[in-house]
Order: C-alpha cells, then structure tokens, then sequence
C-alpha cells in the first residue's frame, strides 16, 4: 500500500510539473500572438522614396522581453521624428521588437534610441546596418553621457534633445556632409510643430497621459533627468 501510494504522488507531482510548463508555454504563444498582431513593423511601401528606420531596441532578460509584449506604448521619439522628418520619407519603425534578421534587409537612414539598459542590443544592431551600408544614427540618455562609445558603432550621434538638428541631420545626410557629433537642442518652434503634428496622429500612437513639463524642478543625484537636459525645462507652471 505504501508503494502504491508512493508511485500515486510521484506521478501527481510529474503531472503537476508538466501543467505548469503547459501554462508557460500557453501564455508565451498568447504574447507572441499579440505581438504578431498588434505591434508588427510598419508596413512598408514599394518604390524608390528613401526609408527612415527607426529603432527603439528591446532590453535584455526573458521577463523584460516577455513583459514588454504587453506593457508598451508608441516612443516619444518617434513621433518627434516623424513630425520633423521629410514627408517623402517613408517610415519604417520598430518598437523593442523581438529582432529578427530579415528586418537588416531595410536599406535607409536608421535612427536607434537606447538607454544603458538597452544599449548591447542597440550597438548589436547599428553595427550589423553600418556593415550593410547603412547611414546610422544614434541618440538618447545612453548616448549622450558616452558619445565616444556610441560612435564605434554608428556613423553619428546626438548628444542631448534631437528636436533643434534633426532636419540639419537629415540635410548633411542627403548632401553627403554627416559630421559625427550633433549637439542637440529644443527651439520652441520645433516643440510646437511636435505638437501639431501629434494632434493629427492616430489615438494608438499617443500613450495615455498628458505631459505638461520637459524636465523636472528637481535635481535628484541619482536621476538621469537633470544632466540629460543640462537643467533645461519647459513648464507649463510657474517655478518655485
């Protein structure tokens, strides 16, 4: 009898082992279905008109690569870029998508935003462009505190806010004169053109909060924020 009931709860826990697994794997096909479905890459057009590929890496780990299925909205960045970027550019973007080899095959402008926590993958991919012949252009939080660092790996960089030299950036680009480092700034006209143009996108593509301020009055030593904006803010308040 006690064999018995010993052979019964070495098989309960067998089955108990295998459920769990097929709860994994249940819900990792459910991610991926999701993913196929809502955030494939923009669809990209035929014909000769130049491409801007943008590229918001995915991080690294399972549990952030799993998680950012499902808790992620359209980059800030992107919608910058968009606003300032010819319209006879089509865009293609992709958003930390599970990479795949085949998105090398875009030829164009490629424009990657990292933050440290995501810059081994962001390096990964500017440099296997760069090696197909591809103009890359690096920026965000990363790239700006370590410039030099980003440039082994990318043709030029964005120290600071992108708004006030992305057109200069994409001219240089197209006249064959890219210098390797851009020292970025945010005129107020650019921010209002970001802004008009952020009220024609689709809903989908704004996340769901109002921003009212560029920065923060605080100056927290262990935020990013304040050498970032080298203490520049926009507030719609007025400061303390």
């Amino acid at each position: 009898a006690a064999g018995t009931l010993s052979r019964v709860s070495w098989l309960a826990g067998v089955i108990d082992v295998l459920r769990i697994y097929c709860y994994f794997f249940v819900f990792f096909a459910a991610a991926l279905l999701l993913y196929r479905r809502n955030f494939e890459e923009t669809a990209r057009a035929s014909g000769p008109s130049p491409a801007l590929i943008m590229i918001n890496p995915s991080f690294s780990g399972i549990i952030p690569a799993v998680s950012s299925l499902f808790f992620r909205h359209y980059p800030g960045i992107f919608l910058v870029l968009r606003a300032l970027t010819p319209a006879r550019y089509r865009i293609v973007d992709y958003n930390r998508h599970l990479w795949e080899d085949r998105f090398f095959e875009e030829k164009g402008i490629v424009a990657i935003t990292c933050f440290s926590s995501n810059s081994p993958e962001a390096y990964r991919i500017a440099k296997e462009y760069r090696r197909r012949g591809n103009t890359v252009i690096m920026g965000g939080p990363h790239v700006t505190f370590f410039p030099d660092e980003a440039l082994e790996f990318c043709d030029a960089v964005v120290v600071g806010e992108v708004e006030g030299v992305w057109e200069e950036i994409i001219s240089d680009y197209e006249n064959g004169c890219l210098r390797r480092v851009y020292q970025g700034s945010c005129p107020p006209e650019k921010v209002r053109r970001v802004v008009e143009f952020m009220k024609e996108v689709p809903a989908n593509m704004l996340f769901g909060s109002l921003e009212a301020t560029r920065g923060c009055k605080f100056r927290c030593h262990f935020c990013t924020s304040p050498a970032l904006l080298k203490g520049r803010s926009l507030r719609a308040t007025v400061e303390d």
